[in-house]
C-alpha cells in the first residue's frame, strides 16, 4: 500500500526504496499496489503492477520504469516468474489461468548464460529483450474449477531448473504442478481440495517456491504457516508458524510471499503485520524481523505497509 519496492541489506530493517515514489499513479516514475517483483541475472527489475494492469522493466539506480507489458486482459494479477527461455509468465488470478508472453532477443544482442544470484531460476537469455504483447495460456482455462486443466483464484507461479511449473491454486486449496509443455495439472499438496488445517491440507495457499532439492515450501495463508512438502509425500510439515494468527514471533498473520535461501533460511512476507521475517535453516520456533515494524504501518525508511 507504499506502492514502492524497498531494497534493504542484510542487516538492517532500514530500506531504500528503488522503484516508485509511494504515491498511487500509473507515470512512468509511479506503482499503484505493486504485488510481486522478480530480477534478471543483469539486474533489471521486472514488477507486477497490479492496479496498472501492468508489467515495469527497472533499472537498478532509475528514477523510472519502462512498460514491457501492458494488458488489459489482465485481472488482478498475483504473481510472475521467468519461464524458458525468458518469457515472463503471470498468474492472471481472477480470470483463472496462468498466462505467457514470449521473450524476443534481438540479433544485435550476444545470448549470455544465466546467473543465479538467487535460488530462483534465471530463464532470460539476452541483454536487451522485449516481449510480445501477445500471450498464451499455459495453465488454466479461464473457468474456474478443479478439474486437472482448471484453476480456481490462482496466486503465485514458481518455475523450476526443469521447466517444471508449480501453480498456488488459492481457492481450490492446493499446488499444482504442470510438466513442460501440459496444460494438466498434477496436485502435489493439497489433495482433498477442501480447505482445512492438517497436514495433508491447506487454506488458502498464496505463495510456492520450490528448492533445489525439490522440496515444496508453500505459504499456507489462512492457516498462519509455511509448509514443506517433500516430493510425493501426501502431508506437509510445518516449519513456519502455525501457532494461529498474532504478532509474536513464533506467529504468523496472513502471507503472501515465501522465498527460501540457498542455506534453506525462509523469508515470509508477513501481510497482516507490516514486516519480513525469516526463519532460520531448522528452527520452527521462531522468527526474526528482518524488515518492517511489527503491527504498525508507515511509510517511513523502516516501515513497510502490507508488504
Amino acid at each position: 500500500n507504499n506502492h514502492r519496492i524497498q531494497r534493504c541489506l542484510s542487516g538492517t530493517t532500514l530500506g531504500t526504496t528503488v522503484a516508485g515514489t509511494g504515491v498511487s499513479g500509473s507515470a512512468a516514475t509511479q506503482l499503484s499496489s505493486p504485488i510481486a517483483v522478480i530480477m534478471d541475472q543483469f539486474n533489471y527489475l521486472y514488477i507486477l503492477d497490479t492496479g496498472n494492469n501492468r508489467v515495469q522493466r527497472w533499472a537498478l539506480g532509475a528514477t523510472y520504469g519502462v512498460t514491457i507489458i501492458s494488458s488489459t486482459s489482465f485481472s488482478n494479477p498475483s504473481g510472475i516468474c521467468f519461464g524458458p527461455p525468458g518469457n515472463l509468465i503471470v498468474a492472471d488470478t481472477s480470470r483463472h489461468r496462468i498466462v505467457s508472453f514470449p521473450i524476443t532477443c534481438p540479433i544485435t544482442t550476444v545470448p549470455t548464460t544465466t546467473v543465479l544470484l538467487t535460488t530462483r531460476p534465471r530463464n532470460q537469455v539476452c541483454s536487451a529483450p522485449f516481449w510480445n504483447s501477445t500471450f498464451g495460456v499455459v495453465a488454466g482455462s479461464g473457468t474456474p474449477g478443479a478439474s486437472a486443466n482448471q484453476l480456481r483464484n490462482p496466486m503465485d507461479i514458481f518455475v523450476d531448473g526443469n521447466n517444471t511449473m508449480y501453480v498456488a491454486d488459492y481457492n481450490n486449496n492446493r499446488v499444482q504442478k504442470f510438466l513442460p509443455g501440459s496444460v494438466l495439472g498434477i496436485t502435489i499438496a493439497g489433495f482433498t481440495l477442501t480447505a482445512g488445517s492438517l497436514p495433508s491440507q491447506l487454506r488458502g495457499p498464496t505463495s510456492v517456491f520450490v528448492d533445489f532439492t525439490g522440496n515444496i515450501y508453500i505459504s499456507d495463508s489462512l492457516n498462519y504457516r509455511v509448509q514443506k512438502w517433500i516430493p510425493g509425500q501426501s502431508n506437509g510439515t510445518t516449519v513456519a508458524g502455525g501457532w494461529g494468527i498474532g504478532s509474536a514471533l513464533n506467529k504468523l498473520g496472513v502471507s503472501y510471499g515465501v522465498s527460501v535461501d540457498p542455506q534453506s533460511n525462509i523469508y515470509i512476507s508477513d501481510y497482516s503485520y507490516h514486516r519480513v521475517v525469516v526463519w532460520t535453516a531448522g528452527n520452527t520456533t521462531i522468527g526474526r524481523l528482518v524488515a518492517g515494524v511489527t503491527n504498525a504501518a508507515g511509510t517511513g525508511a523502516n516501515y513497510l505497509y502490507y508488504p
